[in-house]
């Protein structure tokens, strides 16, 4: 029969999806230092006191202690990658 067998179906799609996950990683790395334009999707609540959004290339962008209105673009440089493959950034003047 012409068809995989599913053991090596599933060892496949494992180096794939971390082959992916380990780009993705390089590439929000390769943006430390650097400084975006993030769409604020979501304004920072009290308890958080973080604000979010998206840069031009679809990054999330996470931005403690900011309070930029929802649908402003900002300027920010980003400092750091979370684990969830974010990036933590500080609001630029």
């Amino acid at each position: 029969s012409d068809q995989v067998p599913q053991r090596l179906v599933k060892a496949r799609c494992r180096i794939l999806r971390d082959l992916g996950t380990a780009k993705r990683q390089a590439f929000l790395q390769s943006l430390v230092g650097r400084d975006v334009e993030v769409l604020i999707q979501d304004r920072s609540q009290p308890q958080t006191a973080q604000a979010s959004g998206l840069s031009h290339n679809y990054v999330t962008v996470l931005l403690p202690g900011a309070r930029p209105a929802v649908n402003a673009i900002v300027r920010a440089r980003v400092n750091a990658v979370t684990a969830g493959l974010s990036v933590l950034a500080e609001v630029q003047q």
